[in-house]
């Protein structure tokens, strides 16, 4: 196969990386994070990048090379932009009233669901900062989360950047229970829910980040089922920091 490499700077987690890709279906993909301004590092992706991440694939191993070059280049960017505290989160993230909440499980346990209940119990005042892989950093000893064009089946996301109120990590249950958690018990189920590069330097930093994270912000554990009741009572211990 031939690759005829195409070049675009884009910014991530205000992150600029110049990307050298191979299909235009890449720029469309990232096009709401294009940018202008001189990059802070750059990645190239070839075809041995993309057949790795066929490879590897648990899901969508039939999708079109391009889907798989944005794969190749998320984990590339994630492995350069640990090294400005920036890491991926498998979570959805949802902003009330500019303060980010995040809600984290395994695919399939309902986090998507539970934000779109979010967004219908609170209308307006909601923003969907990504519901699938955003990333986070720190500014000015503060957590924010950030949009991202990795945004799940759905596409829903916004390029911005909210500070996170909190983070919850769901449980499919028959009633619904919420309860709030210390920073040891929250640390493995981030760390579940992390891209971590296998390069011990690497893991370092972005450990380093999961660890602050999980010192800074709220942290919770739910069991609950597909209800507005889960939602209200999520957002009533959230929001009130309980």
């Amino acid at each position: 196969m031939i690759f005829f490499k195409k070049n675009c700077t884009f910014s991530f987690a205000e992150l600029n990386v110049l990307v050298k890709y191979n299909h235009c279906e890449f720029k469309k993909f990232a096009s709401d994070y294009a940018s202008d301004e001189k990059p802070d590092f750059k990645i190239s992706i070839n075809g041995r990048d993309i057949r790795y991440e066929k490879a590897v694939a648990v899901e969508a191993k039939d999708a079109p090379d391009w889907y798989h070059e944005t794969t190749a280049v998320a984990r590339k960017f994630c492995i350069k932009a640990a090294e400005y505290g920036v890491i991926l989160f498998h979570c959805s993230a949802i902003a009330v009233d500019g303060q980010a909440y995040l809600f984290a499980a395994p695919s399939g346990t309902g986090k998507s669901t539970h934000a779109r209940l979010w967004r219908d119990m609170l209308g307006d005042r909601t923003e969907m900062v990504n519901d699938d892989k955003p990333f986070v950093r720190f500014k000015d000893g503060v957590p924010y989360v950030y949009g991202s064009p990795w945004n799940g089946k759905h596409r829903l996301s916004s390029n911005i950047s909210r500070p996170i109120k909190g983070i919850c990590f769901l449980e499919q249950g028959a009633e619904n229970h919420i309860k709030r958690i210390a920073p040891r018990e929250a640390l493995p189920r981030l760390c579940r829910q992390i891209f971590y590069s296998r390069n011990e330097k690497k893991f370092g930093e972005i450990m380093n980040v999961a660890g602050k994270l999980c010192s800074s912000v709220p942290l919770y554990v739910m069991q609950c089922n597909i209800s507005r009741e889960a939602a209200e009572m999520s957002y009533k211990t959230m929001s009130e920091g309980e």
